[in-house]
C-alpha cells in the first residue's frame, strides 16, 4: 500500500492550520486544496441543520472531488443570552458574504449592546467529518466550556480567520482564547483537543486495513 493522502477539504486557513496541526504527526502526506487540481473553486455552500450535517456534506463533496480522503470541518458560535437572534449556523456570514473580521466583530458587540441585559456567554462548537471518495468513513462534534464575549478587543487579537477568539474570553483563567496554551485549551474543552483523538484513530485504522 502506498503512501495515504489527505485532502484538508477546507479553504479557511484557521481550519486548515488546527486540522494540520492534528494529522500532521500521521504517516500521510497531508494535502491543501491549492496543492490539487480540479477541486472546487468556490465555497461549498452550508445548507444542512445542523454542524455536524455540514461538516458531513463538506467532507463529501471534497472527496468526490479529490477521489480519495478528506477531512473537512464546519463550527460556530452558541449565545445563548441572544436567542434567536442568533444561529450558530451562520457565524461566519451573519454579517454579510463580503464582510471582513474587525466587520463581524463589531456587528456582533452592537448585537450584544442592543441586548445589554442579555448574557454575555458564549460557546464555541466545532463539528468534524471524514469522507473517502464520497462515502463518510466517520463525524464528531464537540461544544467548548462556557466563555464570555469581552466587551472590546485590540486588532492584534484577531487571529486569521477565527474572528472570535479577539473577543472570545474566559474569565476563571483571565485570557481571551488566542492566548491560551494547550494546557489552558484543554481546561476549557477546546473542540479541536476535544476532537483530536477520534481524527487521528479514525485516520489510523484505515492505515491499519489490510
Amino acid at each position: 500500500m502506498g503512501i495515504l493522502e489527505l485532502l484538508i477539504g477546507t479553504k479557511n486557513r484557521a481550519k486548515q492550520r488546527s486540522l494540520n496541526q492534528i494529522v500532521s504527526a500521521l504517516p500521510i502526506k497531508v494535502l491543501l486544496p491549492h496543492q490539487v487540481s480540479g477541486l472546487p473553486q468556490t465555497i461549498i455552500e452550508e445548507e444542512q441543520d445542523s454542524h455536524l450535517g455540514n461538516a458531513r456534506e463538506k467532507a463529501l463533496v471534497w472527496s468526490r472531488s479529490f477521489h480519495g480522503l478528506t477531512v473537512s470541518t464546519d463550527g460556530g458560535l452558541l449565545i445563548p443570552g441572544l436567542g434567536q437572534n442568533w444561529n450558530s449556523l451562520t457565524t461566519k456570514r451573519f454579517a454579510g458574504d463580503t464582510a471582513g473580521d474587525p466587520e463581524r466583530i463589531k456587528m456582533l458587540l452592537d448585537l450584544l449592546n442592543e441586548h445589554s441585559n442579555g448574557d454575555r456567554r458564549a460557546q464555541f462548537v466545532e463539528a468534524v467529518a471524514i469522507a473517502n471518495d464520497g462515502h463518510l468513513v466517520d463525524s464528531w462534534e464537540a461544544v467548548s466550556a462556557m466563555g464570555w464575549l469581552n466587551e472590546g478587543y485590540e486588532q492584534d487579537q484577531i487571529c486569521d480567520e477565527f474572528w472570535i477568539s479577539a473577543i472570545w474570553s474566559f474569565p476563571t483563567l483571565g485570557k481571551n482564547y488566542s492566548a491560551l496554551s494547550s494546557e489552558e485549551r484543554m481546561l476549557v474543552d477546546d473542540p479541536w483537543m476535544s476532537l483530536k483523538p477520534h481524527i487521528q484513530r479514525a485516520i489510523m485504522s484505515l492505515l491499519n486495513k489490510p
